[in-house]
């Protein structure tokens, strides 16, 4: 697994993979009402569009991994405000975004006007039920959303439907710490200050979810991917009784849990920034 960089001590390769009906019994714990997820989107659909999560190294290296590839038709699922389907302008000749919220693929639609990039489209539609016919897209990406699918193995299956032969997926996404405590402590972070979260997956995971509905994997690397605290605490959504509880969760984390997320407090103790991983995994959509 190439990385870029991977913090000390961390070796995802390592920890054990779930079983495809270990995501979904996992996921089926919490599953979040689809008409909340859009509505929440919606209204934060400018604040995704001006945060950190609009640009980076990550965003590079999704299309770089679709360069190859010299696609006519390029699939962006759970667009957001469209920062990734502008971005894979450059690398296909046709772009569509699809997302649950209605705000973000109108805040998306503006963006790509704004830019004069006709080529790319966007749709409201569920991640698991896209509006494409079957083995039409030569590649598909989803970048820093799918921690949101209430069934990942579901979602990866439409992604075989609508992937040819050869053509490739490519999947941005929250990493699970290998470190117990660590990914307890970022899971419970996440789910507090954005209830529309259901779960990470660690690397290892993903590449046995991603074989299993058909694809092989050809590359896997990770991202830190730095955050100003409060502006990702007011993205999630929740009233400021819960911001004030999210506040006091992270000033409390263990010393562990500190080093690894790269806390920093101010002098009055409240947290101004922290770091989290996201892995890339890229594969091949195996011959039918």
């Amino acid at each position: 697994m190439s990385t870029h960089p991977t913090p000390p001590n961390r070796n995802a390769s390592d920890a054990p993979a779930p079983t495809v009906h270990d995501a979904r019994v996992a996921d089926a714990r919490r599953v979040p009402d689809a008409r909340a997820v859009a509505d929440r989107f919606s209204t934060a659909a400018v604040q995704y569009a001006v945060s950190e999560q609009r640009g980076g190294d990550d965003l590079a290296a999704v299309v770089d991994a679709v360069r190859p590839v010299g696609a006519d038709l390029v699939v962006d699922v759970a667009t957001g405000p469209g920062s990734t389907a502008l971005a894979l302008a450059a690398v296909a000749r046709r772009v569509l975004g699809t997302d649950l919220s209605e705000g973000m693929v109108a805040t998306a639609r503006q963006r790509a006007a704004e830019a004069g990039l006709p080529q790319v489209t966007f749709e409201v539609a569920p991640a698991d039920h896209l509006p494409v016919v079957d083995g039409a897209v030569d590649a598909l990406t989803c970048r820093i959303a799918a921690h949101h699918f209430p069934d990942v193995p579901a979602w990866l299956t439409e992604c075989a439907r609508v992937v040819r032969p050869g053509g490739r997926l490519v999947v941005l996404d929250s990493e699970a710490p290998d470190d117990p405590e660590v990914a307890a402590f970022l899971e419970a972070m996440e789910i507090r200050r954005d209830p529309t979260h259901v779960r990470a997956f660690s690397a290892a995971a993903w590449h046995e979810l991603i074989a299993a509905a058909g694809f092989t994997v050809l590359d896997t690397a990770r991202y830190p991917k730095p955050k100003a605290f409060e502006p990702w605490l007011a993205r999630g959504g929740i009233d400021e009784a819960e911001q004030a509880a999210v506040r006091r969760f992270v000033a409390a984390a263990p010393p562990a849990v500190v080093a690894a997320l790269h806390i920093e407090l101010d002098e009055a103790g409240a947290p101004v920034r922290f770091s989290d991983d996201k892995v890339l995994v890229v594969a091949e959509r195996d011959a039918t």
